[in-house]
């Protein structure tokens, strides 16, 4: 009586569901837990066939194989779908044994299980966190690229599919002015957009941060791709909402198509976000599909990166210099220093191809390094033959962001012996805003070792009038975009006029960058703008043909005025100057 009563026991109060039934499926017994997981009461189903609980989700041959296993082993194990009295359908794990009778017959069925419900939907979760943005609910990079190699596989001969890339423009301004939860709102609002363009069966995926990747299968041609990246474009010109605020948001894009464009999934990839970056340099806003000739400015990128550790070992660089002069005083005052790789006599390579890659690669520090020495052993040969030359030299975010930065500085006028106040050290206005607190406490140091700051490419970042009262700023240079057209652009005339009054207001040096002709000469002189660099006086050249300049008399200078064009020089007029 005992044991029975400890079985009884068991049977009550056991979590797993347990089902007892004849050899016929006739159901005789069932214990709480089990009535909880199907919710059925025992005087629901006693004397019932447990296809009272079938789901109908498996087929003839599931079954064979459970009864099967019973009849040979006496026992059945698996997951089995079963039908709760509300009509709702539960996974449950289950194992079935045969009891047997003094003649080895089996006489009944046990069927012992558990809900496996819970654990299906935390299975789920798991699955969908794991291949899903958790921001957006999107696709991630990891799912597209799944999709992208099964879409690959069965792609017809004559169909096409497209993988487009596509990035929020300047979106990193919005969170650093803004906060991330205003930017995360208005990602959430973007990938609904870009969503709401593409069809029912496209994949549209977050691949982090700004950035999406689309698959658009079985397409026709490339028609299909563009026509989607003008629709979602168009669906970015209608302004976001975000706590009652508007904001306007704009896209850039690249497209690759298979197979014209690549036959594996990392190719499309990076063709498509190589196009992307094509339509960044063409202005924004705009998206642009992969060519060869982009594949082979690819190819171009990865050769220079390779060879551009190397030539830093091997001393490849030099260092050009690009005059400033002072009209009034018709000579030159200062030389902006200005890299140039030369891997071999005669051949240079211009900066806006290795420059990237030095700041990709981290390179751009010990290379900014060897620069800043250079220029200032230079500016102290110049000082010592008695020319007053100032001596700029760009820096890098990478280079302002190292801690030995200071230190780097420090050395390099105390190993040349260039007094600092000869030294001009040129930094961008991004770099002051992605920079705010760092920027100011370190331009104050510079300026206390009595080295002149100034900012360039003036007015094509996003600083203020705030920005320039706190920081201890010498001089502005006008960025080359805004000169190029004077005197007749009408806009460019504002602005420009705008920079160099608001410079003489704030007690400021203004530089003019990429002075070419007579005319634009003219214009600076009579909004009194004195410093001029550019190609009318001298594109960037080697220091000894600089030293030639500076022995120049005032009359060589009203010359180039009056003849309003640059001199005549074995360099090509359009090169890179920065």
């Amino acid at each position: 009586q005992a044991q029975l009563s400890l079985l009884d026991k068991i049977f009550d109060t056991t979590v797993e569901g347990i089902v007892i039934t004849d050899t016929n499926g006739k159901i005789e017994k069932i214990n709480p837990a089990a009535q909880r997981i199907l919710g059925y009461t025992p005087v629901e189903v006693i004397g019932e066939n447990s296809r009272i609980f079938k789901s109908d989700r498996h087929d003839l041959p599931f079954y064979a194989d459970l009864w099967g296993s019973l009849k040979e082993k006496g026992i059945w194990q698996g997951e089995i779908w079963d039908r709760r009295k509300n009509g709702e359908l539960r996974p449950l794990q289950m194992t079935i044994t045969s009891l047997f009778d003094s003649h080895r017959q089996a006489n009944r069925f046990i069927g012992v299980f558990h809900d496996m419900t819970e654990v299906r939907t935390q299975e789920k979760k798991i699955h969908f966190q794991t291949y899903h943005d958790a921001l957006t609910g999107l696709p991630n990079r990891h799912l597209f690229l799944d999709r992208l190699k099964i879409a690959l596989r069965h792609c017809k001969k004559d169909r096409k599919l497209a993988v487009l890339m596509v990035d929020i423009d300047d979106f990193k301004q919005v969170n650093n002015s803004l906060g991330h939860t205003i930017g995360d709102l208005l990602l959430k609002q973007a990938s609904v957009r870009i969503r709401e363009c593409v069809r029912e069966h496209d994949t549209v995926a977050r691949q982090g941060g700004d950035d999406f990747i689309l698959l658009l299968e079985d397409i026709s041609d490339i028609a299909v791709a563009t026509q989607t990246m003008e629709r979602i474009t168009e669906s970015f010109q209608t302004p976001f909402s975000v706590n009652g605020k508007q904001f306007f948001l704009t896209v850039s894009a690249g497209i690759a198509i298979a197979p014209d464009d690549g036959t594996e999934g990392d190719t499309l990839v990076s063709n498509a976000d190589l196009a992307m970056y094509r339509a960044k340099e063409k202005g924004k806003n705009t998206f642009s599909l992969f060519t060869r000739e982009l594949n082979e400015k690819l190819n171009r990128r990865l050769e220079l990166s390779n060879r551009l550790r190397h030539a830093l070992e091997n001393d490849e660089f030099v260092v050009y210099y690009q005059p400033k002069v002072d009209t009034r005083q018709e000579k030159v005052v200062g030389v902006e220093a200005l890299v140039r790789w030369e891997p071999e006599p005669g051949t240079l390579i211009p900066p806006n191809e290795f420059i990237p890659l030095a700041e990709a690669s981290g390179l751009i520090v010990p290379l900014g390094e060897q620069i800043l020495r250079t220029a200032c052993r230079q500016g102290v040969i110049w000082h010592k033959r008695g020319f007053s030359v100032s001596v700029a030299v760009n820096l890098s975010p990478r280079q302002f962001a190292e801690q030995t930065f200071l230190a780097t500085v420090h050395d390099a006028l105390l190993d040349s012996g260039l007094p600092p106040s000869l030294l001009e050290l040129e930094i961008t206005e991004t770099l002051m805003m992605e920079n705010e607190d760092l920027a100011i406490g370190l331009l104050w140091k510079l300026r206390n070792m009595g080295i002149r700051i100034s900012v360039d490419d003036f007015g094509t970042g996003y600083s203020s009038l705030a920005y320039l009262k706190q920081l201890p700023i010498d001089i502005l240079k006008i960025d080359r975009s805004f000169i190029k057209d004077l005197p007749g652009n009408p806009d460019d005339v504002i602005l420009t006029a705008t920079i160099i009054n608001m410079a003489d207001c704030l007690g400021l040096e203004v530089v003019a960058e990429g002075v070419e002709t007579s005319e634009q000469l003219q214009f600076m002189d009579e909004h009194g703008c004195l410093l001029i660099q550019g190609y009318l006086f001298s594109p960037p050249l080697p220091a000894d043909q600089i030293t030639e300049l500076l022995d120049k008399p005032g009359r060589w200078f009203r010359e180039q005025i009056a003849a309003g064009r640059s001199m005549d020089i074995p360099y090509e007029k359009d090169a890179p100057c920065e």
